[in-house]
Protein backbone atom coordinates (compact mmCIF):
# COMPACT_ATOMS: atom_id res chain seq x y z
CA UNK A 1 0.00 0.00 0.00
CA UNK A 2 1.12 3.48 -0.86
CA UNK A 3 1.13 6.07 1.88
CA UNK A 4 0.88 9.78 0.91
CA UNK A 5 0.37 11.31 4.34
CA UNK A 6 -3.39 11.41 4.19
CA UNK A 7 -3.65 14.76 2.39
CA UNK A 8 -4.03 13.40 -1.07
CA UNK A 9 -6.85 11.06 -0.14
CA UNK A 10 -8.89 13.71 1.55
CA UNK A 11 -8.45 16.04 -1.39
CA UNK A 12 -9.55 13.39 -3.81
CA UNK A 13 -12.59 12.58 -1.75
CA UNK A 14 -13.60 16.22 -1.30
CA UNK A 15 -13.28 16.97 -5.03
CA UNK A 16 -15.50 14.04 -5.88
CA UNK A 17 -18.17 15.18 -3.48
CA UNK A 18 -21.52 15.67 -5.09
CA UNK A 19 -22.99 19.10 -4.40
CA UNK A 20 -26.64 19.67 -3.73
CA UNK A 21 -28.79 21.75 -6.06
CA UNK A 22 -29.05 24.71 -3.57
CA UNK A 23 -25.29 24.82 -3.11
CA UNK A 24 -24.79 24.82 -6.89
CA UNK A 25 -27.23 27.74 -7.33
CA UNK A 26 -25.61 29.74 -4.55
CA UNK A 27 -22.20 29.13 -6.10
CA UNK A 28 -23.49 30.26 -9.52
CA UNK A 29 -24.93 33.45 -8.01
CA UNK A 30 -21.64 34.17 -6.26
CA UNK A 31 -19.74 33.67 -9.50
CA UNK A 32 -22.22 35.86 -11.40
CA UNK A 33 -21.87 38.69 -8.80
CA UNK A 34 -18.10 38.46 -8.97
CA UNK A 35 -18.27 38.63 -12.77
CA UNK A 36 -20.58 41.70 -12.61
CA UNK A 37 -18.30 43.42 -10.10
CA UNK A 38 -15.32 42.70 -12.29
CA UNK A 39 -17.11 44.12 -15.35
CA UNK A 40 -18.21 47.20 -13.40
CA UNK A 41 -14.68 47.97 -12.31
CA UNK A 42 -13.32 47.48 -15.81
CA UNK A 43 -15.73 49.97 -17.44
CA UNK A 44 -13.67 52.88 -18.71
CA UNK A 45 -14.52 56.38 -17.51
CA UNK A 46 -15.39 58.74 -20.32
CA UNK A 47 -15.76 62.44 -19.55
CA UNK A 48 -18.46 64.50 -21.17
CA UNK A 49 -17.51 66.84 -23.94
CA UNK A 50 -16.77 70.42 -22.90
CA UNK A 51 -19.79 72.66 -23.65
CA UNK A 52 -19.46 75.19 -26.46
CA UNK A 53 -20.07 78.23 -24.27
CA UNK A 54 -16.85 77.45 -22.41
CA UNK A 55 -14.86 77.69 -25.61
CA UNK A 56 -16.43 80.98 -26.70
CA UNK A 57 -14.21 83.98 -25.90
CA UNK A 58 -16.92 85.98 -24.09
CA UNK A 59 -14.51 87.53 -21.57
CA UNK A 60 -12.16 88.70 -24.31
CA UNK A 61 -15.08 90.29 -26.16
CA UNK A 62 -16.15 92.08 -23.00
CA UNK A 63 -12.61 93.38 -22.43
CA UNK A 64 -12.35 94.59 -26.04
CA UNK A 65 -15.69 96.38 -25.74
CA UNK A 66 -14.57 98.08 -22.51
CA UNK A 67 -11.29 99.11 -24.13
CA UNK A 68 -13.12 100.56 -27.13
CA UNK A 69 -15.46 102.47 -24.83
CA UNK A 70 -12.46 103.87 -22.90
CA UNK A 71 -10.75 104.91 -26.15
CA UNK A 72 -13.87 106.68 -27.41
CA UNK A 73 -14.32 108.55 -24.13
CA UNK A 74 -10.63 109.58 -24.08
CA UNK A 75 -10.85 110.79 -27.66
CA UNK A 76 -14.04 112.69 -26.85
CA UNK A 77 -12.41 114.37 -23.86
CA UNK A 78 -9.32 115.20 -25.92
CA UNK A 79 -11.44 116.74 -28.69
CA UNK A 80 -13.43 118.75 -26.16
CA UNK A 81 -10.22 119.97 -24.51
CA UNK A 82 -8.73 121.00 -27.86
CA UNK A 83 -11.95 122.81 -28.76
CA UNK A 84 -11.97 124.67 -25.42
CA UNK A 85 -8.33 125.72 -25.61
CA UNK A 86 -7.47 129.04 -27.16
CA UNK A 87 -4.43 129.06 -29.41
CA UNK A 88 -1.41 130.31 -27.50
CA UNK A 89 0.39 133.26 -29.02
CA UNK A 90 3.99 134.09 -28.15
CA UNK A 91 3.60 137.45 -29.82
CA UNK A 92 0.74 138.37 -27.48
CA UNK A 93 2.75 137.29 -24.43
CA UNK A 94 5.74 139.35 -25.48
CA UNK A 95 3.55 142.38 -26.10
CA UNK A 96 2.05 142.10 -22.60
CA UNK A 97 5.53 141.78 -21.08
CA UNK A 98 6.76 144.92 -22.82
CA UNK A 99 3.62 146.81 -21.78
CA UNK A 100 4.16 145.76 -18.16
CA UNK A 101 7.77 146.95 -18.26
CA UNK A 102 6.70 150.31 -19.69
CA UNK A 103 4.00 150.66 -17.03
CA UNK A 104 6.44 149.92 -14.19
CA UNK A 105 8.90 152.47 -15.66
CA UNK A 106 6.15 155.15 -15.68
CA UNK A 107 5.25 154.32 -12.08
CA UNK A 108 8.91 154.59 -11.04
CA UNK A 109 9.10 158.14 -12.43
CA UNK A 110 5.99 159.16 -10.55
CA UNK A 111 7.24 157.74 -7.23
CA UNK A 112 8.96 161.08 -6.46
CA UNK A 113 5.56 162.73 -6.16
CA UNK A 114 3.50 162.02 -3.02
CA UNK A 115 0.76 159.55 -3.72
CA UNK A 116 -2.73 160.56 -2.68
CA UNK A 117 -3.81 157.09 -1.62
CA UNK A 118 -1.05 156.41 0.97
CA UNK A 119 -2.36 155.71 4.49
CA UNK A 120 -0.87 157.76 7.34
CA UNK A 121 -1.95 156.84 10.87
CA UNK A 122 -2.67 159.56 13.41
CA UNK A 123 -0.52 159.51 16.54
CA UNK A 124 -2.02 157.83 19.62
CA UNK A 125 -3.17 160.16 22.41
CA UNK A 126 -0.75 160.44 25.32
CA UNK A 127 -3.53 159.69 27.77
CA UNK A 128 -3.53 156.06 26.62
CA UNK A 129 -0.09 155.49 28.15
CA UNK A 130 -0.81 157.42 31.39
CA UNK A 131 -1.45 155.09 34.39
CA UNK A 132 -3.85 157.59 35.96
CA UNK A 133 -5.98 157.56 32.81
CA UNK A 134 -6.39 153.78 33.14
CA UNK A 135 -7.52 154.12 36.74
CA UNK A 136 -10.02 156.82 35.78
CA UNK A 137 -11.46 154.57 33.04
CA UNK A 138 -11.90 151.72 35.54
CA UNK A 139 -13.57 154.06 38.01
CA UNK A 140 -15.98 155.32 35.36
CA UNK A 141 -16.85 151.75 34.47
CA UNK A 142 -17.62 150.95 38.11
CA UNK A 143 -19.96 153.94 38.38
CA UNK A 144 -21.81 152.85 35.25
CA UNK A 145 -22.68 149.54 36.82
Amino acid sequence: MHFDGGCGLRWRLSSRRVMSKGILEAEEQRLRREQEDLEATQVRFTAREVPDFVKKPIYERMRKAEEEKRKRSREGFAQKLVADQKPFSFVERERRKKEGIRQSARNARRSDEPRPGIFRAKPLPTQMFDPAARERALEEELYRR
